[in-house]
């Protein structure tokens, strides 16, 4: 997460160089591997603490920031979506992102 943080600083530092004053946000979220189902875990707690350190690293320097709250990995309406839904969003909520990306997903099969 350092090693990404580091690299979107250099990256943003020479795009400013280069043509001064063009907006920039931080978008990069970690996201953990479901083994089992051999993908993305986006509804999963792991991913949101993830974004949520990188949304308060990126409120440090003052940069706007995304989350992606509100995900969940069920595939139908049921307690774990709820729960899954609920964690994801108030987790970004509290860390404060600008903007907050999959407020609607449900992972189809």
């Amino acid at each position: 997460m350092i090693i990404r943080m580091w690299v979107s600083l250099v990256k943003w530092s020479v795009l400013i160089l280069v043509k001064p004053g063009t907006p920039v946000w931080m978008g990069a979220c970690g996201i953990p591997m479901d083994m089992e189902e051999e993908g993305v875990a986006l509804g999963s707690v792991e991913a949101t603490l993830i974004c949520a350190a990188n949304s308060q690293l990126a409120n440090y320097y003052e940069i706007p920031s995304r989350g992606i709250g509100g995900a969940t990995d069920s595939r139908i309406l049921n307690l774990q979506t709820g729960f899954e839904k609920t964690m994801t969003l108030l987790l970004n909520v509290l860390a404060r992102d600008n903007v907050i990306f999959y407020l609607e997903s449900i992972v189809t099969p």
